[in-house]
C-alpha cells in the first residue's frame, strides 16, 4: 500500500527550506548542481534504487534500459544532483500524463532518492523544486507522488514540503496468480 501525496497550483508562495550547498557548514563539496541525468549517471542511480528506495532485486540492465527510454522521451525527466566533482548525490525522476480528473496533463514524481551521506542538507527538496520547475515549464501545476506506507520519513519529507496526503494507492500482488 502506497500513500499518494499531491501538491497543486505551484507555486504557493510558501518558502522553503532548501538547504546549503556549499562546502563547509553541511559537510558537502562545493559546486552541488541539479541536472539532467546522463547515460554515465545510470549505473549509479541504479545504486541509488537499491539501496534507498528498497528495490533489493532491482535488474539493472532492465533498469538502464528504462533510464534510456525516459531520456529520449518528452513525458519523462531525470535530474541528478551531483557535486563539484561529478558525485551523484541523487536523483528525481518525473513523469507527465493525464488523468481522468485532471484538465490538462499533470506530473508524477516516479522516485527521488539521496544518498545516505547526503540526505538533511536540502538535496531532496532542491530535486523536488526542480520537478516542479520542469512541470510548470511544461505547463503542468498539479503534482503527486507515492509513497510507501513504511516510508515514515519520506512521508514527513512531502508533508513538511507542502504536499497533503490525499489517497492510498494498491497494488495487485500477482495478476499472474488471479488470472490463471
Amino acid at each position: 500500500m502506497y500513500f499518494s501525496f499531491s501538491a497543486s497550483q505551484l507555486p504557493n508562495g510558501r518558502e522553503r527550506n532548501t538547504g546549503v550547498f556549499e562546502d563547509g557548514a553541511r559537510g558537502l563539496r562545493a559546486n552541488m548542481i541539479i541536472r539532467e541525468a546522463k547515460e554515465q549517471d545510470f549505473p549509479t542511480i541504479c545504486i541509488l534504487m537499491k539501496n534507498k528506495l528498497g528495490y533489493s532485486d532491482l535488474n539493472d540492465g532492465g533498469a538502464i534500459n528504462r533510464l534510456k527510454y525516459f531520456s529520449d522521451n518528452s513525458n519523462w525527466i531525470t535530474y541528478v544532483a551531483a557535486d563539484g566533482c561529478g558525485e551523484i548525490m541523487g536523483f528525481i525522476g518525473v513523469m507527465k500524463s493525464l488523468s481522468y480528473n485532471i484538465e490538462g496533463n499533470y506530473s508524477q514524481i516516479m522516485a527521488l532518492a539521496v544518498s545516505e551521506k547526503a540526505q538533511r542538507k536540502g538535496i531532496g527538496i532542491k530535486l523536488v523544486k526542480k520537478a516542479e520547475e520542469w512541470s510548470l515549464e511544461n505547463g503542468i501545476t498539479d503534482i503527486g507522488v507515492n509513497c510507501g506506507i513504511k516510508r515514515l520519513g519520506a512521508q514527513a519529507f512531502y508533508e513538511k514540503n507542502d504536499y497533503a496526503k490525499k489517497s492510498f494507492s494498491f497494488r495487485l500482488l500477482s495478476m499472474i496468480v488471479r488470472l490463471s
